[in-house]
């Protein structure tokens, strides 16, 4: 069960560099470690994404619900979160700040999972109709309510999709060519039959290249 702090610090890796290669070296070693069953979350995530792009499935939070969240959670006011983003220039800093102070009284002793991160998010997509908004925002304290300073900065922005990290769809194809010694071409031919990252890390960690070969000649069928 990966902790998402793990994920958080990945993010935090891969912000902190602007060169490609550098970022490609570190998703590739991160996707070694990874349970080839979670793959296809982690992959997401990576390019900041709770669906895929293919996917008309939204999240449905926009910033003054989010913030509502997390006011509730800090005891900041919506002013007070709204004035730290615009000194900040950023929902993720701006979070991780006034978690910060949080975490100073507070203690969580259930850490959060990325499945768990994952799955609640998807929630958010399915809830419509009467009290939406109350239901949204008691998923969202469950998950904030969980959340260290830097797992907040990355979960307000995934939920935003504004990750920021440079993690794109080229990149994460050539870490997982490198992290499972495939050949590049491979890969990409796999993924643009599929459409699918989290699908090709998976088959690539599990089969290896003839597993990606397979997949290219049998799109879906994995």
């Amino acid at each position: 069960m990966m902790e998402y702090k793990n994920l958080a610090k990945l993010y935090s890796r891969l912000e902190s560099t602007t060169k490609r290669l550098e970022k490609t070296s570190i998703i590739a070693d991160f996707l070694k470690e990874t349970d080839p069953e979670l793959l296809p979350i982690v992959t997401l995530l990576l390019l900041g994404r709770v669906f895929p792009t293919w996917s008309e499935e939204e999240l449905g939070i926009g910033p003054k619900l989010l913030m509502k969240a997390i006011s509730i959670v800090t005891g900041v006011s919506v002013d007070g979160i709204e004035e730290q983003v615009r000194e900040q220039g950023d929902i993720g800093k701006a979070s991780e700040t006034l978690f910060k102070r949080k975490a100073q009284v507070t203690f969580t002793p259930h850490p959060l999972t990325v499945k768990k991160v994952y799955e609640d998010l998807r929630k958010l997509a399915s809830i419509t109709g009467q009290r939406a908004q109350s239901k949204k925002i008691n998923i969202l304290l469950g998950i904030l309510s969980l959340a260290s300073p830097i797992e907040a900065k990355y979960i307000t922005r995934t939920i935003l999709e504004e990750l920021r990290v440079g993690a794109g769809e080229g990149i994460i194809s050539d870490a997982i060519s490198l992290a499972f010694s495939i050949n590049k071409k491979v890969v990409e031919r796999a993924y643009m039959l599929t459409n699918d990252l989290g699908m090709v890390a998976k088959v690539a960690k599990s089969e290896g290249e003839a597993g990606l070969r397979r997949l290219s000649l049998e799109p879906g069928s994995l």
